[in-house]
């Protein structure tokens, strides 16, 4: 809604923001004009937290907002969820979108083992949430909370075996100081 060269004061402001708006990534904007000769465009972009599988894939942002549908020229390497429904999302009764997101936000503060080593984050309504490792495909039950605990105690496994996890098949993490981990028949 703008142009070089227009005249300031038959540019509205108003029209400028609607224009933007339309764009999803965009979370927030505010356009004026500042007489003489300037206009301010302050921009807020959402910033995208990870991929959610519903009937398409589509992009979520860090406040859990499902904001467009996932396009390969997005370009984005996030964990896909998986689990959510559209009916979890409108009614969220036990907190699992809030607790999806403490779960990305934990994953994308880490020092060691974070998003970029997961491939899939897996929402149960009954059990809670599941990781599944990028390398090695192997599963990790983290339950409903206590997401940090839980993975400090998930990289002293990974440590204890050298940093690989050849050989383990699932793990279920159920505090600061208990893990059960299920191995396949032929472990190294």
């Amino acid at each position: 809604g703008i142009y070089e060269g227009q005249n300031l004061l038959s540019f509205k402001p108003g029209s400028a923001e609607s224009g933007l708006r339309k764009n999803p990534c965009i979370k927030d904007v505010k356009v004026s004009r500042l007489i003489p000769d300037t206009v301010s465009i302050e921009l807020k972009e959402r910033i995208p937290a990870a991929l959610v599988k519903l009937d398409a894939m589509y992009v979520m942002d860090e406040d859990g907002v499902i904001f467009k549908e996932f396009t390969n020229s997005d370009n984005l390497d996030l964990p896909v969820v998986t689990g959510l429904t559209s009916e979890m999302m409108k009614q969220d009764e036990d907190g699992a979108q809030r607790g999806l997101l403490d779960l990305i936000r934990v994953l994308n503060t880490r020092a060691g083992f974070n998003s970029h080593g997961v491939s899939e984050i897996h929402m149960d309504p009954a059990y809670g949430f599941s990781i599944y490792t990028l390398s090695e495909g192997v599963k990790v039950d983290l339950g409903r909370d206590a997401f940090e605990e839980k993975l400090a105690v998930f990289e002293k496994i990974m440590a204890s075996r050298g940093g690989r996890l050849n050989g383990v098949e699932a793990m279920r993490i159920t505090g600061a100081r208990e893990a059960i981990v299920r191995f396949g028949s032929n472990v190294l």
